[in-house]
């Protein structure tokens, strides 16, 4: 690096803070090359940072001839209006900094590649100002979130990533531990455990940006690392939890968005949006409730008639003034599809139905039927919520937040024929069902709580269980050896005081606040739809000596 080099350097001013404090003056800009267009004599070049574009107006041929998009330049150029808005330089000096290969993909706010190929050259995609500037904004979050905290008396801590593989949530992601043989770390699913540890320790008030792994399928609103906002608090209710999160975000949102939302969200039992929705994480901005048709087909011959027979079940959602063309039915009967289940339409146009039911001349019928009640109604759940990705029934900075409370204790769960908890085995039961909830798991209910956002769960808590008899006892009841937690049931022995907490998901907030429905779109390298980080390849093949070394090690 030479000196003059050094010096433009100091003397550098980012595009996005030019002001009218420096027109009709000789300015210094390090940037990119957007675009060169030629205007007869004339050279019109878009040089952009981090911060913002400008236009340079040049005259000489001889300075750009070897310039092409994506080189780095230094201009040293008088600044003067384009416009009563923008600026641009003229009489440059521009000298070439670093030279570019064409690049694999347009590097522009609307770019035309595949997402593999942004994902492989994420460097390059992270240029685009749409992608810069969900970085930033991530970055406002993050710190108005820390600031939020530490004003409320919260401390900062962090906790282990890598720790004890135990018997409960998803699946690990395991590390061998050469320290000790036949031993392996796992990566945490949650920093639920050390959380709780420090509650006992006397913390009171703990948070933390936390870094979470879970070894499941991608989805286009899950990744197998993903980021959250931690906390828990001492001698606290479910109440207060709740008014704390409430808080939080009205704060973040009216200083890093400039959005107001509701001080209080509405909250909802688990049964009733059930009921309801389909769902206990449904889309709020939108009605379309969820309906028991079966009496409408009992007194008709058609082809539910034996289902209710057998005491069967039909539900379903009436769009009223809204018709559905070929595509999207066809869109919806996958989903249902996908649920195992078959999806009926009745309209003026399209009936699938033997009844003499008439549906009204602009109104469309959604019916699934089955046995199983709680099948059929997520089934309809799942094609209430894809209707807001082929209707126009949501506005842009639309924002419904709800609680979702007095979840089951257990779920059954069908594939293993067991009972597993509902959420952690470290979430209370509730008050009335403490005495018994081992011998009515199908009743039994749970302090956990949900946060849901425009139909996305962003946050999931409790208060915790604090007492080792308990604790046992719901190990015991889900055939989980308590000796695995004998860490934990013993610090319980040692005042442990009642507390709780949530995890709120960053990367789904990020990514609702940004109106994408990709969860990679708001994560700097994130994994594909099949755990791949493209750029790197990872996860790859090791070394056969080191593959070699575990193996003997195990088998010894």
């Amino acid at each position: 690096m030479n000196l003059e080099n050094e010096k433009c350097f100091n003397q550098r001013i980012l595009i996005g803070s030019i002001s009218t404090e420096q027109l009709n003056k000789t300015i210094v800009i390090i940037g990119w090359i957007k675009r060169i267009k030629k205007l007869g004599e004339i050279n019109f070049i878009i040089v952009g940072d981090k911060s913002g574009t400008i236009q340079v107006t040049c005259k000489d041929k001889e300075q750009i001839q070897q310039l092409t998009r994506e080189d780095i330049v230094i201009v040293k150029a008088k600044l003067q209006r384009l416009d009563s808005v923008r600026f641009e330089l003229i009489n440059p000096t521009i000298k070439l900094f670093s030279k570019s290969k064409t690049p694999p993909l347009i590097i522009e706010d609307e770019t035309d590649a595949l997402e593999e190929v942004r994902l492989k050259y994420r460097y390059l995609d992270l240029r685009r100002r749409v992608m810069q500037k969900r970085l930033l904004l991530r970055h406002q979050f993050i710190l108005a979130i820390r600031n939020w905290f530490n004003q409320q008396g919260f401390i900062e801590i962090e906790t282990p990533t890598l720790s004890k593989s135990t018997p409960e949530g998803a699946q690990d992601f395991l590390v061998p531990a050469r320290i000790r043989k036949d031993c392996f770390y796992a990566l945490v699913q949650s920093p639920q455990i050390y959380k709780q540890l420090l509650m006992i320790a006397g913390v009171e008030k703990y948070f933390q940006i936390a870094r979470v792994y879970r070894d499941e399928d991608s989805r286009k609103d899950r990744q197998p690392e993903h980021t959250q906002i931690d906390f828990e608090i001492s001698f606290c209710n479910q109440k207060m939890i709740m008014n704390l999160v409430e808080k939080l975000f009205f704060s973040v949102f009216l200083d890093v968005f400039q959005i107001k939302i509701k001080k209080t969200f509405p909250v909802f039992k688990f049964s009733e949006l059930f009921e309801r929705f389909g769902s206990d994480k449904p889309d709020l901005r939108y009605g379309f409730e969820i309906k028991d048709f079966t009496s409408l087909f009992q007194d008709h011959q058609n082809q539910f008639t034996k289902l209710i027979e057998a005491k069967g079940i039909i539900g379903g959602i009436e769009l009223i003034n809204i018709e559905l063309s070929t595509d999207k039915i066809k869109a919806l009967r996958k989903i249902a599809k996908d649920h195992d289940v078959s999806l009926e339409v009745h309209n003026k146009n399209n009936s699938t139905l033997k009844t003499s039911i008439k549906c009204d001349e602009k109104n469309t019928l959604l019916l699934v039927a089955n046995k199983s009640k709680k099948k059929a109604w997520t089934a309809l759940g799942a094609i209430r919520n894809e209707l807001k990705y082929h209707l126009d029934i949501v506005k842009p900075n639309q924002y419904s937040f709800c609680w979702v409370v007095d979840f089951p204790l257990y779920d059954f769960d069908e594939k293993t024929n067991q009972w597993i908890s509902n959420h952690n085995i470290f979430s209370k039961p509730k008050q009335e069902w403490i005495d018994n909830f081992e011998s009515n798991k199908n009743e039994a209910l749970s302090e956990q709580f949900d946060l849901v956002l425009n139909g996305f769960e962003i946050g999931s808590g409790s208060i915790r269980i604090n007492d080792t008899i308990v604790q046992k006892r719901l190990m015991n009841s889900l055939n989980i050896d308590p000796n695995k937690f004998a860490f934990l049931l013993e610090a319980y022995q040692y005042g442990a005081p009642v507390h709780g907490g949530m995890g709120l998901g960053i990367d789904r907030l990020m990514m609702i606040l940004n109106q994408t429905d990709n969860i990679r779109e708001v994560i700097a390298f994130p994994k594909n739809n099949h755990g791949i980080e493209v750029h790197t390849n990872a996860p790859d093949k090791i070394e056969k000596e080191e593959v070699k070394w575990w193996i003997k090690e195990l088998v010894k």
